[in-house]
């Protein structure tokens, strides 16, 4: 008798933790659930909206579908904007007391209540310099306009570039400087820009005068490029000839630009957020926010 007493009392130990701590794959507790469908997430970047309703469906932007949970994990399922079926894995974190999700494509999403303070404290000015292992970049200016003139600054009407109804242009001035020990080649580079204004997105893409919309990213065919480490005065803007620039380890170039946002601003003179996406050595794109004011 003495021996089975303490077996019935380990079983029912045993029983007694697991109706308190117990549960199947993806159980996580209310609160967490709660807060989480209890919220609207902004995508830090884009400012896209994810919605995670309590029923386990979900909405991305235009996009709907199911989510599950597991642990710390979210599974999105839905179908993408080229009706193909898409799943996509979240982490969720805590970052200085923050909730953030971070999406396996390197999207970060934040509650409606604290992106815009996280935005700003991320946010670069106008001058400062951001930097790769690889790419050093700074951004010199950067607009908004419908029209833009030979040498990539806005003007009120006509110019030299134009955009389409609907559309917006960005002129842009920034600097890039090689800090890697062989010569790149901005073909391979997959530097690019976003705006992001009052909710308005979209990739900055190049001017292309066959097609005013653009490609994705930046062509540097029609940009004013300047070799910059020549020394104060002794270089001036010329028009690039070639889709892509060679550079040399050290060197520096002056670049100005410009694209085209798909959005028609809502006020030009509103401020905006530029987002450069610069390449690492392996092939990573590392994401930096300016604010343009």
């Amino acid at each position: 008798m003495k021996k089975i007493l303490p077996l019935i009392l380990a079983a029912a130990l045993m029983l007694s933790l697991s109706a308190c701590g117990g549960g199947t794959t993806g159980d996580t507790g209310g609160g967490q659930q709660d807060t989480l469908t209890s919220t609207k997430w902004v995508s830090l970047y884009t400012g896209a909206i994810l919605e995670l309703n309590s029923d386990q469906t979900m909405s991305l932007g235009d996009s709907t579908g199911t989510w599950s949970q597991d642990d710390n994990t979210i599974t999105l399922s839905y179908t993408n904007a080229d009706s193909e079926p898409t799943e996509q894995s979240i982490t969720i974190a805590e970052e200085n007391e923050i909730t953030v999700l971070h999406a396996q494509n390197g999207m970060e999403y934040y509650s409606e209540d604290t992106v815009d303070d996280v935005r700003e404290s991320l946010s670069h000015q106008v001058g400062e310099a951001v930097s790769t292992d690889i790419i050093e970049l700074t951004v010199e200016k950067a607009n908004l306009t419908y029209y833009a003139d030979e040498t990539c600054e806005p003007v009120e009407n006509g110019g030299f570039f134009t955009s389409n109804t609907g559309n917006t242009l960005v002129c842009l001035d920034f600097t890039i400087t090689n800090t890697d020990r062989a010569d790149l080649d901005t073909n391979f580079l997959s530097l690019y820009f976003t705006a992001l204004q009052n909710g308005n997105y979209s990739t900055v893409k190049g001017y292309d005068f066959n097609n005013p919309d653009g490609q994705f990213g930046l062509n540097f065919a029609h940009a004013l490029v300047a070799v910059t480490n020549e020394g104060p005065g002794n270089y001036e803007f010329e028009v690039n000839g070639t889709s892509n620039i060679i550079m040399p380890p050290g060197f520096s170039y002056e670049i100005r630009v410009v694209g085209v946002a798909n959005f028609e601003a809502d006020d030009l003179s509103s401020p905006f957020y530029l987002t450069a996406n610069v390449p690492d050595s392996d092939g990573n794109i590392e994401r930096f926010i300016y604010t343009i004011e």
